[in-house]
């Protein structure tokens, strides 16, 4: 594969073409590999620290930067917290905070060493960290969370709801959202529960909203439009006779 290295044949192919390029996976390519939330990208990265010797090939990423105290997992896979130090550089933020509260979540990166990142972080790319939610179960719902939120409009995650368990995210009162990935929602049964959640949450008087990947990641400015037209028309609140059949103060 490379010059006095070798491989077994069950060596993943991304770790196999980082070696070959001189250096390790890292950033989206690694933190993809792991089994995070990321948003697709095609291109190889391959932290190659100081060294000059490299084949990377056309359209492949090379990190070349060094972050005190991120060693690597492996000789063919750059540390996490590098990999999402190369991140932070390399992507749109919302793209990062995507991909870090996957990490939080799935317990691949603890809140100590998110803080330690932070402060490694180049000061312009500070500010995304504060923005990170680990509740998060999914991308989707970081994507709909961070526009909400830019928005000034309050937004809670992973919410627990009487008669029908944790929903995704609750929009002011009573404006549910749930995040449908194919990844994560498939099978009969889980049809039929989704629906058995609906009815509930529409007899519990909440406004329940199902969105699909699709809706959030190709064509977020239409549903963006369609969810605030909601929220202009203040249906994200409990009215008051709603409050008062509800005990809510």
């Amino acid at each position: 594969m490379r010059r006095g290295w070798y491989a077994l044949p069950s060596a993943p192919p991304v770790e196999l073409a980082a070696v070959r390029a001189g250096g390790v996976v890292t950033c989206l390519s690694l933190l993809h590999h792991l089994g995070l939330w990321t948003v697709e990208r095609p291109a190889l990265h391959v932290a190659l620290g100081d060294s000059s010797v490299h084949d990377l090939r056309p359209g492949w990423v090379g990190h070349w930067r060094r972050w005190p105290g991120q060693g690597r997992r492996s000789f063919s896979q750059d540390g996490v917290g590098a990999a999402v130090l190369h991140l932070v550089t390399c992507v749109a933020e919302d793209d990062a905070i995507v991909t870090i509260d996957s990490a939080l979540n799935t317990g691949l990166l603890t809140s100590d060493a998110l803080l330690d990142l932070r402060a490694l972080a180049p000061i312009g790319k500070r500010d995304l960290f504060t923005r990170v939610d680990g509740r998060s179960q999914s991308g989707l719902e970081t994507r709909t969370r961070l526009s909400t939120r830019r928005h000034n409009v309050r937004v809670r995650t992973q919410v627990p709801v009487s008669g029908v368990g944790r929903v995704d995210q609750i929009i002011g009162d009573r404006l549910v959202l749930e995040s449908d990935g194919h990844r994560f929602h498939s099978g009969i049964e889980q049809f039929h529960e989704d629906r058995r959640r609906d009815l509930e949450l529409a007899r519990q008087e909440y406004l329940c909203i199902r969105l699909d990947s699709h809706q959030i990641m190709e064509d977020w400015p239409r549903t963006e439009e369609a969810l605030f037209t909601l929220v202009r028309r203040k249906e994200h609140l409990w009215t008051a006779a709603q409050r008062r059949r509800h005990g809510i103060e």
